[in-house]
C-alpha cells in the first residue's frame, strides 16, 4: 500500500523535468537504486535521513529535508504536474531554460 503523497516526493519530480534528470541519474546522484527512487516517486517508501539530504544538495535545495515530512497539498501537485508540462512544451519546441522562463516572467506581468 502506498504513503500518502509527501510534498518531497512532489518536489522531487518538478525538479527531475526541470533540470532533464532521469530516475537512474538521481540513484546514482545519492547512491540508491533506481527502483529505491521510483518508490520514492510514487510514495511507496520514504527516503531515509541520509538519502534526503543528499537528494537536497543534489537538487541545489529544490528538495528540502524536511518536505518528505509535509503532505503534498493540492497546489503542490498541481504546480509539479504543471511543472512537468511546461518543461516538456519547452522541451518540444526547442526552448532552453532561459527562454522558457521568459514565459512565465511575461505571463506573470501584469
Amino acid at each position: 500500500m502506498s504513503n500518502p503523497t509527501k510534498r518531497g516526493a512532489a518536489l522531487f519530480k518538478a525538479f527531475l523535468a526541470a533540470s532533464r534528470q532521469s530516475q537512474v541519474d538521481a540513484a546514482r546522484a545519492v547512491d540508491v537504486s533506481a527502483v529505491t527512487v521510483h518508490h520514492w516517486l510514487h510514495g511507496r517508501i520514504l527516503p531515509r535521513t541520509e538519502r534526503r539530504q543528499a537528494l537536497a544538495e543534489w537538487s541545489r535545495g529544490a528538495v528540502p529535508v524536511e518536505s518528505w515530512d509535509q503532505p503534498a497539498t493540492a497546489a503542490d501537485l498541481a504546480m509539479a504536474a504543471a511543472a512537468q508540462a511546461f518543461v516538456a512544451a519547452a522541451h518540444a519546441v526547442g526552448l532552453g531554460r532561459d527562454d522558457a522562463v521568459a514565459y512565465l516572467d511575461a505571463a506573470f506581468a501584469d
